[in-house]
């Protein structure tokens, strides 16, 4: 099945092979499976086929699949071992390689027939950055980094610091930011403590009125300071699959702004 969805995925463009997997799933189970109708409970596998559900469960959420760009949250949480994150602040461009992406390439993967997908994967990010850069003035700066390396700082400076070293640490292959700055869900706890002071509901009273026998008073109300809004940046992750994998092409992805 990995194969026949892998050949799909070259030569029919608009080929889902998510979609494609669960409905292969459904029915081969209705086929092979013993079941009573309107009876979910019911339903049983034989030996044979008991393990088949979970393959393909890990084979649709595998990196395989996901391997096309995609925006990502200006968060740490952004940061993984096996992903590329390409972030556009205007006036920088930042190309920022997980760990794992970093050892590979330090490694030659990407130099190697046999590894073309990772080389396509390395090379998806400076096509972006090069088409951000020709179309810019002025030209922003270009930041190519690796995770944990020094100019790494570049992205992180503009993240969200939802995970710091005072804070429980990063889930495994992320990152944290050594910083002392309140992070978005802090500010957003301490602007729900201080709402009712800064927007004040201002209640204009109206006579107390009548409608079918019964008195009510309608009150009008209006916000005293008006709330204003702000843009950030942008940021697009890369999906990596192993240097292993079976699949030796991968159709490029759109980027997303």
């Amino acid at each position: 099945m990995a194969r026949l969805v892998s050949f799909k995925m070259e030569t029919e463009a608009e080929f889902d092979p998510i979609r494609w997997l669960d409905k292969a799933l459904i029915h081969i189970c209705s086929r092979f499976g013993d079941y009573q109708k309107d009876a979910p409970s019911s339903f049983s596998l034989s030996p044979r086929f008991s393990l088949f559900p979970q393959l393909v469960f890990h084979l649709r959420r595998s990196q395989f699949f996901q391997s096309a760009p995609e925006p990502a949250l200006l968060d740490v949480s952004a940061v993984a071992a096996d992903r590329i994150l390409l972030l556009d602040s205007y006036f920088t461009v930042v190309i920022f390689h997980g760990s794992t992406i970093a050892q590979w390439r330090k490694a030659g993967y990407h130099s190697k027939p046999a590894h073309q997908a990772f080389a396509e994967l390395l090379q998806a990010p400076c096509d972006d950055a090069d088409a951000i850069i020709k179309e810019r003035f002025p030209v922003p700066r270009l930041v190519v980094c690796d995770q944990y390396g020094s100019q790494a700082r570049f992205l992180l400076a503009k993240l969200n610091p939802s995970a710091t070293y005072n804070s429980d640490g990063p889930r495994p292959g992320g990152d944290i930011i050594f910083t002392d700055d309140i992070s978005l869900e802090d500010l957003g706890i301490a602007a729900e403590n201080q709402i009712s002071d800064r927007f004040k509901l201002v209640r204009l009273p109206v006579p107390v009125r009548e409608f079918d026998g019964i008195e009510f008073a309608i009150c009008e109300s209006q916000v005293s300071q008006p709330l204003q809004t702000w843009t950030g940046s942008i940021l697009i992750a890369y999906y990596s699959q192993a240097p292993n994998a079976a699949m030796r092409s991968t159709k490029k992805g759109q980027r997303s702004r």
